[in-house]
């Protein structure tokens, strides 16, 4: 499997783009959010919206969400198809998203929605989507999902998107002996909404944190470069692809 961070940083991120990751299923692309900043993150990356037949939503916040309309309609008008994949419980807030700039047409003219059982995994051209639930542990009151995502050949990655609450949530016990990678939202400063670095290591074991890549981080990451490298953790890069 191959992946580009098309952005790595938080919602205010003054350096970065939104936190937005692009997966290639042998050749299936599926995007994993969709922020605000998507206009300008493709483009440097050699991308355009023709590139971007699938999209899985994890939660409803504008870096995550933001840039899905532009993205629904722009495909939308070249004839291009849109899949949105969701939790169910999240097809309201997502509705309520795209429903005002697609102005009085029907929602279904322009995409079509998958809507995914916590309990039932979904197959995407071979590769197996667990959504691993994370309601109420980002914000409180918030729909939220991760994933974890097992290849062909049986090794697994986890997606934990924003999370805040790790000690209640179901990462670590979804880590397996196939576990090769896990895509971890991480602030380095003290957040009451985001995984802070020294949460993370106390959450997850010693034996999988070399595992473990950060994403979503701060515009000041350089002022942690010494803690990092004394560190398992390695940080995603803007644009550059990971392969697992």
């Amino acid at each position: 499997m191959n992946i580009l961070p098309l952005g790595v940083g938080g919602a205010f991120t003054n350096r970065f783009f939104h936190n937005n990751f692009l997966f290639d299923f042998d050749g299936m692309p599926l995007l994993i959010d969709c922020g605000t900043s998507l206009r300008f993150s493709l483009y440097e990356a050699g991308m355009g919206y023709e590139h971007i037949e699938n999209v899985f939503i994890t939660h409803c916040h504008f870096d995550h969400v933001g840039g899905l309309s532009e993205l629904v309609t722009r495909r939308s008008a070249s004839d291009l198809p849109t899949t949105i994949y969701m939790m169910q419980e999240l097809y309201d807030d997502v509705l309520s998203v795209l429903a005002p700039g697609l102005d009085a047409q029907t929602i279904e003219q322009f995409c079509q929605f998958k809507l995914l059982h916590t309990q039932q995994p979904h197959i995407l051209n071979g590769y197996k989507l667990e959504l691993l639930s994370t309601t109420n542990l980002h914000i409180t009151g918030m729909l939220s999902t991760g994933l974890r995502i097992t290849q062909p050949d049986g090794t697994q990655l986890l997606y934990t998107s924003d999370i805040k609450k790790l000690t209640e949530s179901p990462f670590r016990s979804a880590v397996t002996r196939q576990t090769k990678l896990i895509l971890q939202d991480m602030s380095f400063t003290p957040n009451p909404v985001h995984s802070t670095f020294d949460e993370v290591l106390a959450y997850y074991p010693k034996e999988v944190q070399r595992y473990i890549v950060a994403m979503h981080y701060d515009d000041n990451i350089e002022d942690y470069r010494e803690k990092i490298e004394n560190s398992p953790i390695h940080l995603a890069r803007q644009h550059h692809w990971i392969h697992i």
